[in-house]
């Protein structure tokens, strides 16, 4: 069968447009599937995917992204469970279509209005926080994430439900915000019922304020503010005039634990659909007239169904300044995580307003969720479809959530649930508690008491001689060096300051090691620590400017907190382990609320982590619920020694990933010819072997000394330091495996750096074959 010649030039032609759009599309995916090769660890040439591939790989994403998405979630500020199961509860039995918005509002308004009738710690609901007139007002709003939808109530008198009436707000006008006798007004058309928001509660509030000549209260600027009620004579203006409210202490005590002011929730469904609200009965004795945050989108709190929602509770006067909701929001949307996203957003006021105490709770479309607070002791209550009810969470170490435990659950079956601490640790106590009450001593353990240790000594067990048992006068007894300072607003000490605080925070910097994902290696670490030591809770921690974060922990539900309240703030300030033997007998730790709260830490011992240059960027620590008398840290030491290492060879092998990426930068630019290409660095020798090596050769053994037990005790016991050898042996292993798996990826990217030159010379010579075909084509029309 003859074929045209016109019919041949167009296949030509459809052939060539055919083919030029698949390289163009390989050559702007290359980059994609540079991420993907690494993922899969297959070595695919580029040439050799297919459209094929290309389909299986959305479907992929997609169906990763869809795993992504959570159920349920419910989150609140403070700990007001049965809000948090009332939320809960409408969303997974909804009366709406599914996926229909209503049915985020409706758990909304029965979450905050469990609230209002429970009167939550009376900041919440009627009959509380009266304003200088003795009347309670109330404020409530509620967002809708998906619609944009909202409607709020400000000084809303004589009417219980306020957030009920911020729904028929948001259904039955126009408006977004009404307020006072507007909003009472638009409530009784609606059909909500006007009574009296005060009881004897609110009543006896009232009358004290006034015997106490209304102190403390919101003024400002006038005469006999402090010494009398109100009302008062402003003092004219001269310009020297008190403008900074962080100054003002009369109004700062009024913010308090037992004065937060309100309850702010945000929803997750199962359809993506987000929603937020607030109710709140406003500051005690606020000035009559005053609208609060709990009112101010943005501010109490704000959503984005496609981005997530945040709540927020605290000083609303200041927070409303500051839109931190909103703020937090925005650093979501920005791929930060909510704990992130809520600590940027307070921080930002924290810069300003130093005493300001607030907190925020954040929820992202995914279904992560965090709190945090900011000047006080924040908790909040989360309740998700993974669990039967609601959780308390937020204090320094979780008051009612830490391990993954295999449970029975009804309709699931076996799987993996979250206990509670308090029930681990009271069941752990019924238990022989080795560490406690030992018989003999182990691998550098010395009996406190034996040694006459002070708990606010520090000292190092290392050993001087071959032997690491060591006698009482190799220890003095001697204060710490530093100054405690009680001037602020806790009853604990200010964590102290070390010297050259800026250069350990860069030298901190420079090992990019905080916010990032668990790596297996430290979380071995954590559990030798644990294991040897013979203590519940253990963490590698690294001190930042405002917060401890933890790269890996034991026990620990959270992955940070406030370096106020930090032990290893005190550990950092010298080269020496920290042992606290009971913090009861500590003046440093004794009123802190990681003793005093639910975590009720009564030990503590901690070895720094330092750098080549004296640095120290943290601590490996454990913590235990009972004093101790015995504590192994020559282990501790001996962890701390190897979680420097292990960073240094991380940074080592980042800095290396560094150089390969900047070279394959530079020869895709030049589109040099691959046998002209120069070898990539990491196929030179890397320091970070040589590291390796010395880790394997110096870090791991364990004298054979190291283990004192009587006869009764010897097999059992001395079968620890060969096990010790054997992990610590696995920690260098895990560091080369990844210094394999670096050389691997850098290889890999070398190869596709290659294939994106030729693809572009490939790109260029069919783009000349066009160009023939074209003029051949024209030639032979004309």
């Amino acid at each position: 069968m003859a074929v045209s010649r016109d019919h041949l030039s167009c296949s030509k032609r459809y052939y060539v447009n055919c083919l030029c759009l698949l390289l163009r599309s390989i050559k702007h995916s290359v980059q994609s599937y540079a991420v993907i090769l690494l993922i899969i660890g297959q070595n695919i040439s580029i040439l050799e995917m297919t459209m094929e591939n290309t389909r299986t790989i959305i479907l992929l994403s997609l169906a990763g992204y869809l795993l992504l998405v959570k159920g349920i979630t419910v989150i609140n500020t403070w700990s007001f469970t049965d809000a948090t199961k009332s939320a809960f509860d409408v969303l997974a039995n909804s009366k709406h279509h599914p996926g229909d918005v209503n049915n985020v509002l409706d758990a909304i308004v029965a979450g905050c209005n469990r609230c209002e009738i429970d009167q939550c710690d009376h900041t919440v609901g009627y009959g509380a926080s009266p304003d200088t007139n003795g009347e309670t007002t109330l404020d409530a709003m509620i967002l809708d994430g998906t619609y944009k939808q909202m409607g709020a109530v400000g000084q809303l008198r004589r009417v219980k439900a306020a957030i009920k009436v911020a729904r028929a707000v948001l259904h039955y006008s126009a408006h977004s915000i009404l307020v006072g006798d507007g909003a009472l007004q638009f409530a009784k058309v609606m059909g909500f019922q006007e009574e009296s928001l005060t009881t004897s509660f609110s009543e006896t509030l009232f009358r004290n304020w006034q015997h106490a000549k209304c102190q403390p209260n919101y003024f400002r600027n006038v005469y006999l503010q402090n010494s009398s009620c109100p009302p008062y004579r402003p003092i004219a203006y001269d310009g020297d005039m008190q403008s900074h409210p962080a100054e003002d202490t009369a109004s700062q005590s009024l913010v308090a634990e037992s004065n937060h002011d309100t309850i702010g929730i945000v929803v997750l469904d199962s359809h993506g659909n987000m929603g937020a609200g607030t109710s709140s009965n406003g500051a005690n004795h606020k000035i009559a007239g005053r609208v609060g945050d709990a009112t101010i989108p943005g501010a109490g709190a704000y959503v984005d169904s496609k981005i997530g929602g945040a709540a927020a509770t605290g000083d609303g006067d200041i927070m409303m300044r500051f839109l931190p909701s909103s703020q937090a929001v925005q650093h979501m949307a920005n791929g930060f995580h909510p704990r992130v996203a809520c600590h940027k957003a307070l921080s930002s006021i924290g810069a300003i307003y130093p005493n300001f105490k607030g907190g925020l709770v954040c929820l992202n479309r995914f279904g992560e969720y965090a709190g945090v607070g900011y000047g006080w002791n924040f908790t909040f209550s989360v309740q998700t479809s993974e669990m039967l009810t609601p959780r308390i969470c937020g204090e320094v170490v979780c008051g009612n959530c830490t391990l993954k435990k295999e449970a029975d659950l009804p309709v699931i079956g076996r799987s993996l649930v979250r206990v509670c601490m308090s029930c681990i640790l009271s069941q752990a106590s019924k238990q022989t508690n080795f560490a406690a009450t030992p018989s003999t001593n182990s691998s550098g353990s010395l009996p406190l008491d034996d040694k006459k240790w002070e708990p606010h000594t520090s000292h190092s067990l290392m050993p001087k001689s071959d032997s690491l048992i060591q006698s009482a006068s190799d220890f003095e007894q001697k204060d710490f060096t530093y100054t405690l300072d009680f001037g602020w607003d806790h009853p604990w000490p200010k964590p102290p300051i070390p010297p050259f605080e800026l250069e350990r925070l860069d030298a901190l910097s420079s090992f990019e090691i905080m916010d990032t994902p668990n790596e297996d290696v430290f979380d071995i670490i954590c559990d030798l620590a644990s294991n040897a030591l013979k203590c519940p809770i253990a963490a590698i921690s690294l001190l930042a400017e405002d917060r401890e974060w933890f790269k890996a922990s034991v026990g620990l539900a959270q992955n940070e907190i406030p370096r106020s309240v930090s032990f290893c703030a005190h550990a950092i300030m010298t080269k020496e382990p920290l042992i606290v033997s009971d913090t009861l007998a500590d003046k440093r730790f004794v009123k802190n609320p990681l003793v005093t709260g639910a975590a009720k830490i009564r030990f503590y011992a901690a070895a720094p982590i330092c750098t080549s240059k004296g640095y120290l960027l943290g601590t490996v620590f454990v913590f235990d619920t009972v004093p101790r008398t015995h504590c192994d840290v020559a282990t501790l030491e001996k962890l701390s020694n190897v979680t420097m290492k292990n960073l240094e060879d991380r940074r080592c092998v980042l800095d290396q990933m560094a150089r390969d990426r900047s070279h394959i930068r530079a020869t895709g630019n030049q589109h040099s010819e691959p046998n002209q290409s120069q070898p990539p660095p990491l196929e030179q020798p890397s320091p970070c072997v040589d590291r390796i090596a010395e880790i394997k050769g110096t870090s791991v053994a364990i004298p054979s000394n190291a283990v004192v037990s009587n006869q009764s005790e010897n097999a059992e016991i001395s079968a620890g330091p060969k096990m010790e050898s054997m992990l610590m042996d696995l920690l260098c292993r895990t560091t080369q495996t990844q210094q394999q798996l670096a050389t691997q990826q850098g290889a890999m990217f070398t190869k596709l750096g290659r294939h994106s030159a030729d693809i572009d010379k490939l790109a260029s010579a069919v783009a000349r074959m066009e160009a023939k075909l074209s003029a051949l084509t024209d030639d032979d029309t004309e």
